[in-house]
């Protein structure tokens, strides 16, 4: 994973405030355990950063089998 469009990042030590951070866009870059809890490492590309915050939702899909 590249992470050459990230432009502004950001760390917070909580889940609640790393999912508000998802929620608005922001793109989780990585997580990690500290000696006192998780410690969750977010970024915005510069179209999001300079443009307001574009949110983009992925649904997840159900593989099914190819058939030959």
């Amino acid at each position: 994973m590249s992470f050459e469009h990230i432009k502004v990042v950001k760390s917070v030590d909580n889940d609640h405030a790393a999912n508000r951070l998802l929620g608005e866009g922001w793109e989780l870059l990585a997580a990690t355990g500290t000696g006192e809890g998780m410690l969750y490492i977010l970024g915005q590309g510069e179209k999001q950063a300079a443009h307001g915050i574009e949110v983009v939702i992925a649904k997840a899909t159900t593989l099914q089998p190819v058939e030959e």
